[in-house]
């Protein structure tokens, strides 16, 4: 039994060009993406010949305490940008901005 961790690199290739990638037979994938965001990536597998497992390795949660989140956004005025590195940070950042009341339309030209 063969386990390979999976990313979204990954999913450019066919099963057959991934075999050939690894060169021995690869069935089982371990999918370590959070479970609420597994579900596409589960359906692709299957679709191109994989048997997927889940096995999360994080959960995505919110912060016990927003104070520096807070004190970072009342300060986005002094920065030219911001470069987001996760969706799971993207859906938190905007979340937190509607729920403060924070118009979007004033911090778009800092998005990256």
């Amino acid at each position: 039994m063969y386990f390979v961790l999976c990313t979204s690199y990954f999913l450019n290739y066919s099963y057959t060009q991934l075999l050939d990638y690894f060169f021995f037979d690869l069935k089982k994938i371990l999918v370590t993406r959070a479970k609420h965001q597994a579900d596409e990536l589960i359906k692709l597998l299957e679709r191109n010949g994989f048997a997927p497992v889940l096995f999360p390795m994080i959960e995505i949660v919110s912060p016990e305490s927003w104070d520096e989140c807070d004190k970072a956004i009342e300060s986005l005025y002094m920065y030219d940008g911001m470069i987001f590195t996760s969706v799971n940070g993207v859906e938190h950042f905007f979340n937190r901005l509607k729920e403060r009341n924070i118009s979007v339309e004033k911090k778009k030209k800092k998005i990256i």
